[in-house]
């Protein structure tokens, strides 16, 4: 197990094995963090936090405005600032280590039994890449990854048209689950589902379609950085190449 990351020497990428589909949608994991010390940051951030504030009712910006590079200041992504990195110097470290502009440093809460609709990230930012670090995560939570570059491209089928439309979507374990085995199925070999171990960081293709589905029954919480590529990040993560 390793702190952070302290070097700009490639990262050793594994890429995870899909549990459903065969799709070439890849997610690659790379560096592991101490739980124990992201479980004790995410305490102390979320401490008074009324996740219903956050931009869609999940998020928790957590530097201040200066601490991330100036488009940044500005992107609603980051609204509200919560400055709250003073109380959480596990995810200070994390930032200082990528040596690159960050356009964002934030967590996201997922509740049991609901997903976010489908969608894309472009509004990231030109050149930027989103690395997750899940700190909770029920076995029955489920990153769906897809090649579709635009939501346009999608089958017109229950299951999409069940899975879009709204930041967040709930219902019953049974009635997710058959949406997401009918959206891979009518997929044409195009989405892959995949289970992510916490405390690990991970990467895939944002700017895709694609979708967290937590099915279990405690809430998923991940910490998100929007990195902008630069030669440390791509001599870092070299499959970032491929990304932007």
């Amino acid at each position: 197990m390793i702190g952070v990351s302290d070097n700009s020497e490639g990262a050793r990428a594994q890429r995870v094995e899909p549990v459903d589909g065969d799709a070439d949608a890849p997610l690659y994991r790379y560096d592991q963090y101490d739980l124990a010390l992201l479980e004790r940051d995410l305490e102390a951030a979320c401490a008074g936090w009324d996740w219903s504030e956050g931009v869609f009712g999940h998020a928790l910006s957590l530097p201040a405005p200066e601490q991330l590079c100036e488009p940044a200041r500005r992107h609603y992504n980051n609204l509200p600032f919560a400055n709250r990195l003073a109380s959480c110097p596990y995810f200070q470290s994390i930032l200082d280590s990528f040596e690159c502009d960050v356009m964002s440093l934030r967590l996201l809460r997922r509740p049991p039994n609901s997903l976010y609709g489908l969608h894309t990230d472009h509004d990231k930012g030109e050149r930027t890449v989103r690395m997750q670090i899940p700190i909770r995560s029920p076995h029955d939570a489920f990153m769906v990854v897809t090649t579709y570059a635009d939501m346009r491209e999608l089958p017109d089928t229950e299951a999409t048209r069940r899975l879009s439309g709204s930041a967040t979507i709930s219902g019953s374990r049974q009635k997710l689950t058959r949406w997401l085995d009918d959206l891979v199925a009518d997929s044409e070999g195009r989405i892959n589902l995949y289970q992510l171990d916490v405390g690990w960081s991970y990467l895939f293709d944002t700017d895709n379609v694609h979708t967290l589905a937590n099915l279990g029954m405690s809430e998923r919480v991940v910490l998100a950085i929007d990195c902008v590529a630069n030669d440390w990040l791509l001599a870092r993560y070299p499959e970032i190449a491929s990304l932007i």
